[in-house]
């Protein structure tokens, strides 16, 4: 080590730093400006880090270890792989350093720097995060675990943060799916569209205005109706001197089952949206892995 404060040293020939020679017959002296410099200097590095100096114990690993936990924050830092980042790899399993969002129960010690981070920010009851919390931290058992969020299959919407759109949400809260009130016009004018209902069946019926019934009624004899025997013609005869009673103009209702539902249109029709028969409501997507830093 270059000790530019020394009282006394050699210079090592290959780097031409100054350095101690303990062969000396006056071993080489190490000022107390060089032992503040190095010690200020270390100092900084831990504060960097957001560390503070500790009384050494060679029993107790954390009091000696604060330089290597430092320089793993600043590290950790300068790439924002801060623990409880949220990372999106185009990869099947978490990168080192980063886990699978998927719920599970994490155990304090395994995962001290997560765990502080989940201090820091809060954490819910176990039962708070299985009735809709699902995307936050819970606590765990309150003494050796905790719960990290359960993403899997989940859409991330942005916290409204008081815009006034998404009213009420709280962070790592989950939703249900839901679908605003709109309409589907039918555009199709040049043909008709036939109906099909296979559950059940319609009956017609008409206004009382224009009662009456169409079907196997015997159509009254005329005179010049009965042949030469006296026999009367058949029901609708064919006969040309035959002809039906005509009606008044009216209208028909049709009266549909309250119970059915669906309707069947051609091919042909335009402007309609049909059921997808799936079982929630999605646009296109693609999928890709989260994973959080711990």
């Amino acid at each position: 080590m270059d000790y530019t404060q020394s009282d006394s040293f050699v210079t090592h020939t290959g780097t031409g730093q100054r350095m101690h020679k303990e062969a000396q017959a006056v071993p080489t002296a190490w000022s107390d400006k060089d032992a503040n410099s190095i010690l200020w200097s270390l100092m900084e590095v831990l504060k960097a880090g957001g560390l503070a100096g500790v009384q050494f114990d060679p029993d107790n690993p954390a009091s000696y270890n604060l330089l290597v936990r430092a320089i793993r924050n600043i590290n950790q830092a300068a790439s924002s792989d801060l623990p409880g980042r949220v990372g999106i790899f185009l990869q099947p399993n978490p990168p080192t350093g980063w886990i699978r969002m998927n719920g599970a129960l994490l155990t304090r010690v395994a995962y001290p720097e997560l765990w502080a981070h989940v201090q820091a920010v809060g954490a819910v009851t176990e039962a708070e995060w299985a009735a809709g919390r699902q995307g936050w931290f819970s606590s765990g058992d309150l003494s050796t675990t905790f719960r990290i969020p359960l993403i899997g299959a989940e859409f991330v919407r942005a916290l409204d943060d008081g815009r006034g759109v998404d009213i009420g949400r709280l962070i790592g809260s989950t939703q249900a799916g839901d679908n605003a009130p709109h309409n589907h016009p039918l555009t199709d004018p040049m043909h008709n569209h036939a109906v099909t209902d296979p559950q059940h069946a319609h009956s017609g019926s008409t206004a009382p205005a224009g009662e009456h019934n169409h079907g196997g009624a015997k159509i009254p004899p005329r005179v010049s109706d009965v042949d030469a025997t006296g026999t009367t013609p058949s029901l609708f005869s064919t006969d040309s001197e035959a002809t039906l009673p005509t009606e008044p103009d009216h209208q028909h209702g049709v009266t549909v089952n309250a119970a059915s539902t669906g309707i069947s249109i051609q091919n042909r029709a335009t402007g309609i949206t049909l059921a997808s028969q799936g079982t929630e409501a999605r646009p296109r997507n693609v999928a890709w892995p989260f994973y959080l830093k711990y």
